[in-house]
């Protein structure tokens, strides 16, 4: 019996593992046919993380956080940016086995990207199941956490926010490590939240978050005394992550004071309409394309961070918990810690129905202090509802499994919900982004000379186009999409007004080519929607024009395209992209 027993225990992670890996070959199958061609997601951040991945991959550690390809002519500081740690770590580490050309590439960056979703569900396979002892109600739960139609998003823009494996980790080696008063439970918690902020440093205040929610739970509804190990424990736990990450995390905070905070914290939430909105990756997206349009057109969101979908049928199955959390304790706990970071997650103020109603909430406390206001994406604290959404929707299926289980119809009706509780989350729109590199950029690469730059345009909007066209061209870029900004570049001192006053500092600043995307928008609009409120208030109380926030920003009107191409010799121009030089 015991050995019986032994096996069980060890096949439990290879089945799990495996039925997530065929989930994800499965569901994800239109990106693999073309795997080694393309970029997951329409272009976005995607292409900023392939250039991290490039960029560890060809440059050694005593270089990786300052480079002069970006930001040309003075080059900048990588210490604030948005690197996935053990994404481009593994990705380098395999380029230096199967090589370092694009190719591969593409193909090692596409794969550690869709790595997290496997590895996520065996994660959060085990958390489910120290809450519900049940191999299938556990495998459920996982997979709700792993393909959540966030974490889906998230894949296609942000490669940081996508690896979320270590997030139940953390939380399955925190709670056991308080339970159980274990020095090694704590020593896991302190590693994996270290990874998970090396993740993404979000993942850190989130590790941090729920730390202190879990300790205030014991106290005020435990009525537990904080003594002892109660308090030893997160301390520890919290001085543990900050230790691993000190490295990193000490370097951040002296340069912290001169970081450029680009705001974001009442815009990038969830909105309440979107906890049930079909996503853009859903059947029924075409039901919610009206939301989605709204929220882009008057706040400044968007549909991946503002992704936020519990699923109906998880909605349904939660209603039977809601009904005994006041006798349930884990029924309880599941909802309290849901409410707090969807709160977290709805940003400074209450966002409905496409939105913003400007009324705070407590999101707005921590969204404002300092260095924690650097966590200017609120959204993101869905992985944790849905973390707990998985508890929550595993617990009510095994409720619904004992109660039907006398019941002739019972397994057949118990199967049809988790088939429905699947197919909710199953993603079946795809977005791509061609990874061949553009034919005119073969005029920049053929360039052997040295110490030149390459400007893109439009300047506003070209910054991840620039750093994924670098890895074709190979020559620094002027524009770059770096996460926090240390030292103003070039394009702050750029004349926007006058080309010829422009045309002499680039000469100056020994700017060669540029690079003029044929597709994007070059105007901004003068009188964006989003604005129309803040409009209001201005002509209303006109005193409110100076106050940060609510004045409206001065509309500048850009060099036309047209007065470029006017201006300076074109080398090369198709349909998407004109390659000028500059003389």
């Amino acid at each position: 019996m015991l050995v019986r027993t032994n096996w069980k225990a060890a096949l439990r992670p290879v089945v799990a593992f495996a039925f997530y890996t065929l989930a994800a070959l499965i569901l994800f199958q239109p990106w693999l046919v073309q795997f080694g061609s393309v970029l997951i997601g329409s272009p976005e951040n995607n292409l900023q993380d392939f250039w991290n991945v490039w960029h560890a991959a060809h440059t050694g550690l005593g270089d990786f956080f300052h480079t002069d390809a970006l930001r040309f002519p003075g080059g900048t500081s990588l210490l604030f940016h948005s690197f996935s740690y053990p994404h481009v770590a593994a990705v380098a580490g395999l380029a230096q086995w199967l090589g370092n050309d694009r190719e591969t590439l593409i193909v090692l960056n596409n794969a550690a990207l869709l790595a997290s979703f496997p590895l996520a569900g065996l994660s959060a396979f085990y958390l489910v199941r120290r809450f519900v002892p049940h191999d299938w109600a556990a495998l459920i739960g996982g997979f709700l956490f792993a393909f959540s139609p966030w974490h889906v998003a998230q894949l296609g823009h942000h490669a940081h926010v996508t690896h979320i494996e270590f997030v139940p980790l953390f939380v399955l080696a925190y709670l056991n490590a308080v339970d159980r008063k274990s020095t090694r439970w704590l020593i896991v918690a302190a590693v994996s939240g270290a990874l998970a902020a090396l993740s993404c440093w979000y993942y850190l205040f989130y590790g941090l978050y729920f730390v202190l929610f879990h300790t205030a739970y014991v106290r005020w509804h435990d009525k537990q005394r904080l003594a002892g190990w109660q308090i030893r424990a997160p301390l520890l736990t919290v001085a543990g992550m900050g230790l691993l990450v000190s490295p990193l995390i000490v370097p951040m905070l002296l340069s912290s004071g001169g970081v450029e905070h680009p705001g974001g914290t009442d815009a990038f939430v969830a909105d309440v309409e979107a906890f049930v909105a079909f996503p853009p990756s859903h059947v029924f997206a075409a039901w919610s394309a009206p939301f989605w349009t709204r929220l882009q057109t008057w706040t400044s969101n968007n549909t991946f961070e503002g992704a936020a979908y519990l699923g109906l049928v998880n909605i349904a199955v939660m209603a039977l918990l809601w009904r005994r959390r006041k006798t349930d304790r884990l029924a309880n706990y599941v909802f309290w810690a849901m409410a707090v970071f969807a709160v977290l997650a709805m940003g400074d103020c209450i966002h409905a129905f496409g939105y913003d109603t400007l009324i705070p909430i407590p999101g707005i406390v921590p969204n404002h202090l300092p260095f924690f206001s650097q966590v200017r994406t609120p959204g993101r604290a869905m992985v944790i509802v849905y973390l707990f959404l998985s508890v929550g929707v595993a617990y009510g299926l095994a409720l619904l499994a004992e109660k039907w289980r006398t019941k002739p119809w019972g397994k057949a009706a118990l199967a049809g919900v988790v088939v429905l509780i699947v197919a909710d989350f199953a993603p079946v729109h795809f977005d791509f982004t061609d990874a061949r590199c553009p034919q005119g950029l073969a005029v920049i690469a053929a360039d052997r000379e040295a110490g030149f730059g390459v400007l893109n345009l439009p300047i506003e909007t070209a910054g991840d186009v620039a750093m994924f066209q670098q890895t074709c061209h190979g020559k620094p870029v002027v524009v770059a999409a770096i996460s926090r900004q240390i030292r103003p570049p070039l394009t702050d001192t750029l004349d926007r007004r006058n080309l010829a006053v422009q045309r002499a500092q680039l000469i100056a600043a020994h700017v060669k080519y540029l690079v003029v995307d044929e597709r994007a928008d070059w105007e901004p609009d003068r009188n964006p929607p989003k604005y129309a409120l803040r409009r209001w208030a201005v002509r209303t109380f006109p005193a409110l024009a100076k106050v940060k926030g609510i004045g409206l920003p001065p509309y500048k009107a850009p060099i036309p395209k047209s007065a470029y191409e006017t201006r300076f010799p074109v080398l090369y121009r198709d349909g998407g992209l004109t390659v000028l030089k500059v003389q």
